[in-house]
């Protein structure tokens, strides 16, 4: 009981950050639109794409491995699924605004990612527990990077003093929804579980860190002269 409960409210809490990459999404496409003199790279000003593409690998990982692992977790695998092609979008945002070789280079390779993704769960393919190692490893490197990026974007916006195409709404929400992650690992128990409380866990932490940042940087814009 407790699982469905805690699986339907992390569901529920990912549906909302997707949410908010819906919301980031929107901004750059505004920010295309109002300021089409803008010059190359500023529609996607302050946005990282070492974060974007890290959080790409994340949803990618657990994507996957909740389609690796018995039973199939639902609950893991289609939410996973629509953030990977959200996130994409962004990066395909981030590529055409930019037009250098590490931006294509990193939509192009998470393009092919996802095709070699849903080309495994296509064919059907569950693995016991020793091969369950290769996904919580991955995962285990995604926590790394996704760490590594947080502390990236919190550098970037820290040094600018402003939040740019940043959108502080994605990373309220994504906040939650690492918060009901550790909550729906620890339901999980900790043998299949514990990828997604030490990923929910350390991306928590940061979010809060980035989060404080990003509502300084508002207020210094907001009482700017």
């Amino acid at each position: 009981m407790a699982y469905h409960l805690s699986g339907a409210l992390n569901g529920a809490l990912f549906v909302l950050a997707l949410v908010g990459l819906a919301l980031q999404i929107a901004r750059i496409w505004g920010r295309r639109a109002t300021r089409r003199a803008l010059p190359r790279g500023e529609v996607t000003a302050l946005l990282s794409l070492n974060y974007f593409s890290v959080s790409y690998l994340a949803y990618l990982s657990f994507f996957v491995y909740g389609f690796s692992i018995s039973p199939f977790n639902h609950y893991l695998v289609w939410p996973r699924l629509l953030g990977c092609v959200l996130v994409l979008v962004v990066l395909f945002e981030i590529a055409r605004d930019r037009s250098n070789r590490i931006s294509v280079s990193a939509a192009g390779v998470a393009a092919v990612l996802l095709i070699a993704g849903l080309a495994l769960l296509a064919s059907g393919v569950s693995v016991g527990a020793p091969a369950r190692v290769g996904p919580q490893l991955l995962a285990l490197v995604a926590t790394v990077l996704i760490s590594q990026s947080l502390i990236h974007q919190i550098v970037v916006v820290r040094r600018a003093g402003r939040t740019g195409a940043v959108a502080w709404p994605l990373h309220f929400l994504t906040l939650m929804k690492d918060l009901s992650t550790v909550l729906f690992g620890f339901s999980m128990g900790l043998e299949t579980g514990w990828p997604l409380i030490v990923m929910g866990g350390a991306s928590s932490v940061l979010k809060l860190v980035l989060l404080w940042q990003l509502y300084r940087a508002r207020l210094v814009e907001r009482f700017a002269p």
